[in-house]
């Protein structure tokens, strides 16, 4: 499945992934490592800890897809294994699937990874893989620091894995701090060991991690912080209060809030499908009444609690509960080694049909994604293969390119509006096609190039004549006219 994503279409301009792409050619060029900013100036508005561990590969030489994704992919691999080894442990714990622990883990690592939400995690260019890998690791090692014979790496490892996901996106970073004392009140085996992890020393070490990043930007970007950080990312999105902070998306108040409480749960059956079917049956044989009395508690509260706690957000969207998507895989494990016995589905048949459901998404996403169906980030890896073909190492102007990940593909990064002198001593100059002027090179349909339609773009000689429609399009902030499927009319 990982080679699919790698060697199928490119949809690495979906959603918000040219803006992460961008942070990280920020880091490798002009070194802004607390705020870099994206394609239009604009500083980030995310913790940096994905950039961080994309930087120095692309520093390497390697502008590529795969590379600036390698954190995910890695991350996406740590989080496979730890819901191997957390799912053979808890299995292991009940009586009717201990037998087959071992089995039930691995069905657990393939319960998730076959499943609509993770094809796309596995490979998605935002710090969602990273934070579902940190925050599986703080579960895991929370869960077996307050079991007996707990050794000191366990706690260690629960506050590190704490402070990396605040690093990787922020409050999600309080979702192993509530398991902790929830665990410690509400299952009965785990009753007042809140104290066996260590939260005294370790709840501040997380946020010394968290404090690495976040101390200086205090220091040196205080109006960032709070008008854009903690106002229009954290406030708008929870509270639905985002035209107070200039983001009209973020609306709808506590009447958005409440009117979408059902949302997470039916986008937690709609992303694991088939195997949320299976989640949903092994909470039911269990029962309400016994949910927290046994040996999968750890599980099902934590499945319970990522839930609720992204609900309590007016902005939802599906990628929000990919962090209980762990917990519901073994959840959905532990039904299907129920029936092992009793309808005598071995192993095999389920390993036969989670590589049906593999080769099902895989051809998926190589044949009817939409990514394959309209090809504008293949075509604009074409575009730019052209681009550095002609111009070599060149100087180049972007005028009006558009949200994607052009600048990055030809190892460039201009943020924002080329200036006057710019454009003066640029040799080259990418931008719409406009009458009168004859581009070098004129690309095929390219992603968001006129706001979200997509459009073409040429390559310019720079002489007089471009420079100064160039800067006239700058100037009246306006585009050439263009038709609805996003070609030049």
């Amino acid at each position: 499945m990982i080679v699919a994503r790698v060697a199928g279409p490119s949809a690495m301009h979906r959603f918000d992934q040219p803006k992460t792409v961008a942070y990280t050619a920020s880091m490798v060029l002009h070194h802004e490592w607390l705020l870099p900013d994206d394609m239009f100036g604009r500083p980030s508005t995310k913790p940096p800890l994905v950039n961080w561990l994309a930087a120095p590969l692309v520093a390497m030489g390697f502008w590529t897809e795969w590379a600036v994704k390698m954190p995910m992919l890695l991350g996406s691999l740590l989080t496979l294994g730890i819901i191997i080894k957390m799912g053979r442990h808890l299995l292991s714990q009940c009586a009717e699937t201990a037998l087959h622990a071992t089995e039930g883990g691995l069905l657990a690592g393939m319960a998730w990874l076959t499943t609509p939400g993770s094809m796309d995690l596995i490979y998605h260019c935002r710090p969602d893989p990273l934070l579902v890998t940190c925050l599986a690791a703080a579960w895991m090692f929370a869960t077996w620091s307050m079991e007996a014979g707990a050794r000191g790496w366990m706690k260690a490892g629960l506050w590190i894995a704490t402070g990396l996901a605040g690093l990787a996106k922020g409050p999600p970073a309080l979702l192993p701090m509530l398991f902790v004392p929830l665990a410690a009140w509400l299952i009965p085996e785990k009753k007042g060991l809140a104290s066996s992890t260590g939260w005294r020393w370790g709840i501040p070490l997380a946020l010394g991690i968290i404090g690495l990043w976040l101390v200086p930007v205090a220091v040196l970007h205080t109006d960032h912080l709070f008008k854009v950080l903690l106002g229009r990312e954290l406030l708008s999105r929870v509270a639905g209060v985002g035209q107070q902070f200039g983001s009209a998306t973020k609306s709808g108040g506590a009447m958005g809030l409440l009117l979408g409480l059902y949302k997470n749960p039916v986008w937690l059956v709609e992303k694991m499908l088939p195997w949320s079917l299976a989640t949903l049956a092994a909470l039911w044989v269990i029962g309400p009444r016994r949910w927290l009395r046994h040996p999968l508690a750890p599980a099902i509260l934590w499945l319970v609690l990522v839930l609720a706690f992204f609900s309590l957000t007016a902005g939802k969207t599906a990628d929000y509960i990919a962090p209980a998507f762990p917990a519901a895989a073994i959840l959905a494990a532990y039904a299907c080694v129920r029936t092992f016995g009793r309808w005598k589905l071995g192993p095999v048949f389920y390993g036969w049909a989670g590589l049906l459901m593999a080769a099902a998404l895989c051809v998926q996403s190589f044949c009817f994604s939409s990514a394959a169906t309209k090809p504008n980030g293949d075509h604009l890896k074409e575009f730019a293969a052209q681009v550095t073909a002609k111009t070599a190492d060149d100087s180049i102007a972007f005028v009006a390119t558009g949200y994607n990940t052009l600048q990055f593909f030809l190892r460039r990064h201009q943020p924002g509006d080329p200036t006057p002198e710019e454009l003066k001593s640029a040799r080259w100059i990418i931008m719409p096609p406009l009458d009168g002027l004859t581009p070098e090179i004129v690309s095929e349909k390219l992603p968001s190039v006129f706001s979200s339609k997509s459009g073409t773009l040429g390559l310019y000689r720079a002489d007089e004549k471009v420079r100064e429609q160039a800067l006239k399009m700058l100037q009246t902030n306006k585009i050439p006219p263009h038709n609805d499927d996003g070609s030049p009319e």
